[in-house]
């Protein structure tokens, strides 16, 4: 199967001078948009997710121009010109859930696990490796799509000795003292209440 007919081009956002998302200089190129025009930025950013975002705001801050571009479905868009189009439910996923296969890849059970449909280029994808499966988000706003609506602290213990088995020398202490609180604030994160938490349910 020719893999290169499902993948989409389908943000490419220009950003400079500190303007990040408000007020893009080119919101989107098509490719047809782009055959006549040869085009060259100092700065492009492979992905929209919240690394990409991350470094395109930091950059456009000092006045680089940015372009980013993602290979998943503005969804935004996508409905604009789809204006019938809805998500799906989590308990009954379509194709539009999945990237590039014909049956759900949920991490959990869910009511069509195992029908077959058409293949999409989806917002969900997994990469099975020999002793881990990777899941990624697909589409404009990359992981964000897919987090499940939670942020996650690990535990200092787990990820101290994650980083030194790889051999990541990395200030640990100032993650949890600065920057994991300065994420989570930034992010409005809430916490579950503790006797709900606890409760049997």
């Amino acid at each position: 199967m020719n893999r290169s007919k499902f993948i989409q081009v389908s943000a490419l956002g220009i950003f400079s001078q500190g303007v990040f998302g408000a007020n893009p200089i080119i919101s989107t190129l098509t490719p047809d948009s782009t055959k006549s025009k040869k085009l060259s930025f100092p700065v492009v950013i492979i992905g929209t997710g919240y690394g990409s975002a991350v470094a395109a705001l930091r950059l456009a801050e000092k006045g680089i121009p940015v372009v980013m571009i993602e290979e998943g479905v503005d969804w935004e868009q996508y409905k604009k010109v789809n204006p019938k189009f809805k998500f799906p439910k989590m308990t009954f996923p379509s194709n539009h859930s999945t990237w590039l296969r014909n049956t759900s890849i949920a991490p959990i059970p869910l009511g069509n696990l195992g029908v077959n449909f058409k293949k999409f280029t989806g917002v969900l994808e997994r990469r099975d490796f020999s002793h881990v499966k990777v899941y990624l988000g697909k589409g404009v706003g990359g992981g964000s799509l897919v987090n499940g609506g939670m942020t996650v602290t690990p535990d200092k213990t787990y990820f101290q000795e994650t980083f030194q088995k790889v051999g990541v020398d990395i200030d640990i202490n100032s993650l949890y003292s600065t920057y994991f609180p300065k994420a989570n604030q930034m992010l409005g994160m809430n916490y579950i209440p503790e006797d709900l938490y606890q409760s049997e349910w």
